[in-house]
C-alpha cells in the first residue's frame, strides 16, 4: 500500500496542476451534460444500428480527444501530433469500443415474447464476450505493429509483481460493499441478473447462473487491458505519464448509463488504476481488484436478497 500512495503521490507532485485540474473538469463537465440533459440518452438511447454507433463514438471521441490535446500541451510533446499513431489511437479507439456496445450476436436467435427475458441474457453474455474480442483484437493489433520490439503485450508482465495491496484494497473495501447490500438502492442493481430477469430469475437453471457470473468477470479482463494497458502503455512513448488522466476521462464516458456516483468515482478509480498500471508495466492488480469488487457487489445483493 506504500508503494502504491508514493506512486500516486509522485504522479501529483511531477504534474501540473493545471492539467489534472483541467482533465477533472472536463470530466466533471460531461458528467452533468449527461446526467442533466441526456446527453447519452438523446444521442444513442433513442436510436439504433449505425446511427447509435456513431454518436456514441462521437461521445467517446468528444471525453477523449481534448484531454489528449490538453496532454500534448503540458507535457510539452507537439512532436506527438506528427507521429501518425497518436491521431489513430485518438481517433480510432472510440470509436472501436462504442462498436463492443452495439454488436449483439443475440439478434441472430429467435424468441418468442413469452421467452424475451431469456433474448435480454443472451444479449447481456454476448455483448461482454464480443467486447472483450474486439477489445483485445484491437490492441494487439497495434501492439504488434507499433510496440512488440518496445515491451511485451500491453499490461501483461505479470511476473514479479505482488498482489497483497490489492488484497488490502478488496478487504478494505468489504465491508462497505456488504452495508451497501442492505439498501434498497442497491439492491435495485444488484444482483445483475436478477434485475435483468425479474420473475424468471428464480427459475434460471444455477449453471446459467454461473455462466451469467463468468461472463461478467470475464468483461473486465478486456476493459482493463483496452484502458489500462492499450490506452495508456501504447501512448506513454508519445506522452508519458500524462496519457493517464485522458483515459481516466474516456473511462468516465463509458459509464454514463450507470448511477452517477459510479460514474463519478470511475475518474478516481480510473486514475488510480492508471498510475498502477504505467508504474508496474501491469494490469494485473488493476483487474483483481475491479473484478473482485464486481463480484463482491454481485455477492452483497445477493445477500441482501436472500440472507440479511
Amino acid at each position: 500500500m506504500k508503494k502504491i500512495y508514493s506512486q500516486v503521490k509522485a504522479f501529483i507532485a511531477t504534474s501540473s496542476p493545471w492539467f489534472i485540474l483541467l482533465c477533472a473538469l472536463w470530466a466533471a463537465f460531461l458528467i452533468v451534460w449527461n446526467y442533466g440533459y441526456g446527453l447519452e440518452k438523446e444521442m444513442v438511447d433513442d436510436l439504433s444500428g449505425f446511427k447509435a454507433w456513431r454518436n456514441h463514438s462521437l461521445i467517446y471521441t468528444l471525453a477523449y480527444l481534448p484531454p489528449l490535446l490538453m496532454a500534448v500541451v503540458f507535457a510539452k510533446r507537439s512532436s506527438s501530433l506528427k507521429n501518425p499513431w497518436f491521431w489513430v489511437i485518438a481517433l480510432v479507439s472510440p470509436w472501436v469500443f462504442a462498436y463492443t456496445s452495439h454488436i449483439n450476436i443475440s439478434r441472430m436467435l429467435d424468441y418468442s415474447s413469452s421467452n424475451l427475458n431469456m433474448l435480454y441474457y443472451y444479449s447481456k453474455i454476448s455483448f461482454w464476450i464480443s467486447q472483450v474480442i474486439i477489445g483485445l483484437a484491437f490492441s494487439y493489433i497495434i501492439w504488434r505493429l507499433k510496440d512488440r520490439n518496445k515491451m511485451g503485450f500491453y499490461g501483461f508482465q505479470f511476473k514479479g509483481h505482488k498482489l497483497k495491496p490489492y488484497w488490502i484494497m478488496l478487504a478494505i473495501m468489504l465491508i462497505p460493499i456488504l452495508i451497501a447490500g442492505t439498501t434498497d438502492s442497491f439492491l435495485h442493481m444488484y444482483p445483475r441478473l436478477k434485475q435483468l430477469l425479474h420473475e424468471n430469475y428464480a427459475a434460471l437453471p444455477r449453471w446459467r447462473h454461473l455462466t451469467y457470473e463468468l461472463a461478467y468477470g470475464l468483461n473486465f479482463v478486456g476493459i482493463e487491458v483496452f484502458f489500462r494497458g492499450f490506452l495508456v502503455m501504447a501512448m506513454v512513448s508519445l506522452l508519458g505519464k500524462e496519457a493517464i488522466l485522458p483515459m481516466a476521462v474516456f473511462y468516465v464516458s463509458i459509464h454514463f448509463g450507470k448511477p452517477m456516483g459510479e460514474c463519478i468515482s470511475s475518474f478516481f478509480g480510473g486514475s488510480l488504476l492508471g498510475i498502477i498500471s504505467f508504474h508496474s508495466n501491469s494490469i494485473k492488480g488493476g483487474l483483481l481488484v475491479h473484478m473482485g469488487i464486481a463480484w463482491l457487489m454481485e455477492i452483497s445483493g445477493a445477500l441482501g436478497l436472500w440472507v440479511w
